[in-house]
């Protein structure tokens, strides 16, 4: 069953109690991997829709209402940032490719103005990674297997000027920020790694000047085969912000001293992708998986979306409430045509720094039982059996007979977005 169809089966909230109002809230599904962001209050991601196999950028203003930008919808996840124009404005800048190749162009999220950004655009190389801090932009060029960063002064007939020439550098799409005249991009150093990519690999945090030459890793990470990287960037006055996720780490939000000091990371207690801004002091915007797989959802694989979360609190900062989690699983031996159990629960958990303080069972919630079907894509169909959770946050859920394969997952009526239980159950039926 496609994600937007899922919304009217699992409407039914109104008995279910509103979130703390400092817990993390999910404030969208999305069906795949996307950068995001974010400032001044907006947010923006990209929105997959599945028919069409294309992605709308999507734009929550600081009210909290949603609504898709005036642009036309996109082959792939848009590369976008939010930041201040001139004049103080919201703005994304994006990339756009047409014919032509790839160039960037700023939009006007309150008025929806769109133009093309004539002075950063080479006819030679293609453009990315945008980001604005009003008259100032970062972007990067892809020249030969690099992508070279560059900065462009609007105000100024002077052409763009090349910030790192010693090093060849890949970057991921959204992975630039600046604030004022501190630019950092996170970007990988495939350069000892060899064609099928196997060796060495370094994923680091980079600290340039839109006023200076030189630059400076303020954090990095090396790997091999599992992946140990880096996500998109956010600034304010003291620290460059990101994820650190993959394989190989412990998912953690990361704040690095800009000027100077070791990096400092606090325990996501969620998988989670690269996606990551700020959209005020305090506050974050990042995707988390579902479910207890390193790569469940999100992933063009499995029909399991991912969540894009507003954390109003700071990870730093005393206590935060996590968004809602559910499990599932069978009891006993499945056996083919005959009823099969499956037990779990909906609960949410509240940390402090790197420590778990407690997790809190959600009563009242409506589960329904999901089966999973195919491969490459995986899809789910709703099996139309339910339970609701008890005091205790749990449900036993019984299906009356069991299919070849045991292969389901729960799927909770949480308030506002769903929660899955990942991809849910393994294992085989017996006859």
């Amino acid at each position: 069953m496609s994600i937007r169809n899922l919304v009217p089966a699992l409407a039914v909230l109104a008995l279910i109690p509103a979130a703390p109002a400092s817990a993390d809230q999910a404030i969208a599904e999305i069906g795949r991997e996307s950068p995001v962001a974010a400032y001044a209050g907006w947010q923006a991601w990209s929105s997959f829709d599945e028919a069409s196999n294309r992605y709308t950028l999507t734009l929550r203003d600081p009210s909290g209402a949603v609504k898709s930008a005036p642009l036309a919808p996109s082959t792939t996840p848009w590369d976008v940032s939010l930041g201040p124009d001139a004049a103080g404005n919201v703005v994304a800048v994006y990339r756009s490719c047409g014919a032509d190749g790839c160039d960037v162009r700023r939009l006007n999220v309150a008025t929806g103005r769109d133009q093309a950004l004539r002075s950063v655009s080479s006819p030679r190389y293609d453009e990315a990674t945008p980001a604005i801090w009003r008259s100032t932009v970062v972007f990067t060029r892809h020249i030969g297997r690099c992508d070279v960063p560059y900065v462009k002064d609007l105000r100024s007939s002077k052409p763009s000027r090349r910030l790192l020439k010693s090093k060849c550098l890949t970057t991921p799409a959204g992975q630039a920020a600046i604030r004022g005249s501190r630019i950092v991009i996170s970007s990988m150093d495939l350069s000892h790694a060899d064609s099928n990519g196997a060796g060495l690999k370094i994923s680091e945090l980079r600290l340039y000047s839109s006023r200076a030459s030189g630059s400076e890793v303020i954090d990095r990470a090396t790997f091999g085969e599992e992946s140990n990287l880096f996500g998109q960037v956010a600034l304010d006055a003291r620290f460059a912000y990101t994820l650190h996720y993959g394989v190989h780490p412990t998912s953690a939000f990361v704040r690095v001293p800009l000027a100077g000091g070791a990096p400092q990371e606090v325990r996501t207690f969620r998988e989670v992708t690269g996606a990551f801004a700020k959209p005020s002091a305090n506050g974050s915007l990042y995707v988390e998986r579902q479910g207890f797989e390193e790569e469940a959802g999100c992933d063009g694989f499995t029909d399991v979306p991912c969540r894009v979360v507003y954390a109003p609190s700071s990870p730093w900062l005393g206590q935060r409430t996590l968004t809602p989690e559910a499990s599932v699983a069978y009891t006993g031996q499945p056996r083919l045509g005959q009823p099969l159990t499956f037990v779990g629960g909906v609960f949410q958990r509240t940390v402090a720094g790197n420590s778990l303080v407690r997790d809190t069972p959600l009563s009242g919630v409506t589960v329904e039982l999901y089966r999973r079907i195919g491969t490459n894509p995986e899809r789910f169909e709703p099996t139309g059996v339910r339970a609701v959770t008890n005091a205790n946050g749990h449900f036993d859920i019984v299906l009356p007979a069991v299919g070849a394969q045991p292969w389901y997952t729960a799927v909770a009526s949480t308030a506002g977005i769903p929660t899955w239980a990942g991809r849910g159950t393994v294992g085989s039926t017996a006859p």
